[in-house]
């Protein structure tokens, strides 16, 4: 099984490296990838890509919160099949808002974009997005996150002598 740890913000550069180097996994033959992640999210319209272009791979992804998963990472980790976290894990949730001009600070429209897997893959309600996509983070526990249909499986996951773990590479 071959691993990629994205440890860092999603960037552009950062998933344009992780779109690499599952399409690797894929060339050379991998039977499925895991994607470990420890992100508090990031770029909006590059982690909608991502998570579109995992569901698009021709093998299974597995998706493992490794550590903090939040804002847009969330929404990436709901393009596992199977979705782990580590008990020391956490996710967050929170409305996205424009960053400048005359509405800095107000919902933006994208925060739907966003919360679609959560109603799609988690079975979320538009009350469970509306009560966990505020203004104010939504914090939540791995146990939590399986109560909600985030997680499937709190693990610690264990690498076996066979298996490779490349890291993705993300500039600064």
């Amino acid at each position: 099984m071959r691993y990629l740890f994205y440890q860092g913000a999603i960037t552009p550069e950062g998933v344009r490296n992780a779109q690499t180097l599952a399409w690797a996994a894929v060339a050379d033959g991998e039977p499925a990838l895991t994607l470990c992640i420890v992100s508090g999210g990031g770029d909006v319209t590059s982690g909608i890509g991502l998570f579109n272009y995992l569901d698009m791979l021709p093998i299974p992804v597995y998706t493992h919160a490794a550590g903090p998963c939040g804002s847009i990472a969330v929404t990436i980790f709901l393009a596992g099949r199977k979705r782990t976290a580590a008990p020391l894990s956490m996710f967050t949730t929170h409305q996205s808002t424009f960053s400048e001009g005359p509405h800095a600070g107000q919902r933006a429209p994208n925060t739907d974009l966003i919360a679609e897997p959560f109603k799609t893959v988690a079975n979320w309600s538009d009350d469970d997005v509306a009560q966990r996509f505020g203004a104010v983070d939504f914090n939540f526990s791995p146990k939590e996150a399986k109560k909600f249909g985030i997680v499937d499986n709190v693990v610690d996951l264990k690498l076996g002598s066979g298996d490779a773990l490349v890291n993705v590479f993300i500039p600064n």
